[in-house]
């Protein structure tokens, strides 16, 4: 796959190769983890207790697991844009405005679409 950044973008090719390659890791970091809080969900409702207290410690501790696998799939959900859009060379440009997006900030969130004033 090759991979460009739009030519609106203060980006060059090291910089697209570095932002690369944390998307690749970000997202196999957030998979690793939704697989790993989906089997922790699975066990928690595989169980039965009958302590009522405990039983709703582990309800609360599924309820927060399944939080972070919404939170992580809409992460992944960005990511995967993010990875769109450097294989159509339209990354490194704000969705809203077309502005450059400042490297500065890609690589805090290289997955962000916006200027943080959009």
């Amino acid at each position: 796959m090759t991979i460009a950044y739009h030519p609106d973008s203060e980006l060059d090719d090291e910089k697209l190769k570095q932002l690369y390659d944390e998307l690749l890791l970000k997202r196999a970091h957030f998979k690793e983890e939704v697989i790993k809080l989906n089997h922790l969900i699975a066990k928690k409702e595989e169980c039965s207790v009958t302590d009522v207290a405990e039983a709703a410690n582990i309800r609360e501790e599924a309820d927060r697991a399944m939080g972070l696998v919404e939170q992580y799939t809409e992460t992944l959900s960005h990511i995967e844009k993010a990875l769109l859009h450097m294989e159509h060379g339209t990354y490194g440009v704000s969705d809203k405005t077309g502005n450059p997006i400042p490297f500065e900030r890609l690589k805090i969130i290289p997955w962000t679409s916006t200027c943080a004033d959009d």
